[in-house]
């Protein structure tokens, strides 16, 4: 139970890293906590969206997301561990005004690395809005 435990534990420290990075203005400090396998799925209806390996992360999405969110305006409302899994659900700042959206963003690790990341939007309206699109 105490290896499970560990794992656990070391799993969610390793997600709490890359928000706190971006509280830092370093997302792409995140980087070594990625896999080689590593893929991502957002919602296609961002402009960052879809499926994406370590690389166009890295490169396309981190980059885009930065400037979309203010990760200084971040408040966990939940950061939840499971041995491999962890799952942060949170409320962030949308740069450029006063609202916030919920993002739930569910990790998957092995080895203390990151393998993949499935993200959802709750009530995207607001960053829609603030990045020129049409509302879902």
């Amino acid at each position: 139970m105490a290896i499970a435990e560990g794992v656990t534990e070391a799993n969610r420290a390793i997600v709490r890293s890359f928000y706190e990075g971006g509280g830092r203005h370093d997302l792409a400090g995140f980087a070594s906590q990625l896999s080689d396998r590593f893929e991502v799925f957002v919602p296609d209806y961002l402009p960052w969206g879809g499926r994406s390996d370590k690389t166009r992360y890295i490169t396309w999405v981190i980059p885009q997301v930065a400037r979309s969110l203010d990760f200084g305006r971040l408040k966990f409302d939940s950061l939840t561990a499971e041995q491999n899994h962890v799952v942060a659900f949170i409320e962030i700042g949308v740069k450029g005004t006063d609202d916030s959206i919920l993002i739930s963003e569910h990790w998957d690790l092995f080895d203390s690395k990151a393998v993949k990341l499935r993200v959802a939007y709750y009530e995207p309206g607001i960053l829609l809005k603030k990045l020129g699109l049409p509302a879902l």
